[in-house]
């Protein structure tokens, strides 16, 4: 079983304060001098600006500030959880004319050990079915794509309680990017961007035989000494080069 990575912990730990806090705390919550914190739990409802709290941090960040929080909600009683599942892949894939793999896992957070997934049909789920492979086609074209995966199990809960069952979703975005090299008027220099004209910032390419990483400028040197025409790989596939 994978643990929920720092993020989508902190945005399902977010989800079950704004849900469980009002009904063991509504009395004291209605209190006037408590407006704004009843004003934030109900903010933390929305999903997509729980999303938003957790995208903006990092690792580290949110597995501190789900620490904090954790640590502030077992003084007010109980910490009650419910299951939670994400669904894990790399946030950006650069498409390079051949056929690309996006690897999928799903975490989880929980859910007793035996659940099932319900992968979508164009994937091909691995063994035992906590992870998935797509493959992206030479001709996939740029722009989002989504993913959702049902999860079927058995919630984890205290001796004294009885078997629960749990259906989760769990989904994920990812964008597909296809990088542009263009030659710079200036003399051994090139410019790597995607499709819209974005610079191909943090990718990591190799030129002329050496690997260098694209800045945020989306400006990169040939090696000292190349000459001729330029040669640029992505995962060992030749990109072309546009005209200049």
């Amino acid at each position: 079983m994978t643990a929920l990575p720092p993020r989508p912990r902190l945005a399902a730990l977010l989800a079950d304060l704004a849900r469980r806090l009002p009904e063991s705390h509504g009395i004291l919550l209605s209190a006037p001098e408590l407006a704004a914190g009843r004003a934030a739990l109900e903010a933390l409802a929305d999903p997509r600006r729980r999303a938003r709290v957790a995208a903006g941090l990092g690792d580290a960040e949110a597995a501190w500030l789900a620490q904090r929080i954790e640590a502030g909600w077992s003084r007010l009683g109980p910490v009650r959880r419910d299951p939670s599942a994400a669904l894990v892949a790399d946030g950006e894939v650069w498409l390079t004319g051949a056929t690309v793999a996006l690897a999928l896992t799903l975490a989880t957070d929980g859910l007793e050990p035996g659940w099932t997934a319900a992968w979508p049909d164009d994937v091909i789920p691995g063994a035992g079915g906590g992870s998935a492979l797509l493959e992206l086609p030479s001709d996939t074209a740029p722009g989002t794509r989504s993913f959702a995966v049902k999860v079927i199990g058995r919630a984890t809960t205290a001796a004294n309680e009885p078997p629960r069952r749990a259906v989760l979703v769990a989904e994920t975005a990812v964008r597909l990017r296809r990088p542009t090299v263009a030659p710079e008027p200036e003399p051994g220099w090139l410019r790597v961007t995607d499709e819209t004209g974005a610079p191909a910032a943090g990718l990591t390419l190799e030129v002329d035989g050496h690997k260098t990483t694209v800045p945020a400028s989306g400006r990169v040197a040939r090696p000292e000494g190349a000459s001729g025409p330029p040669s640029v790989k992505l995962g060992g596939q030749a990109l072309p080069i546009a005209e200049g």
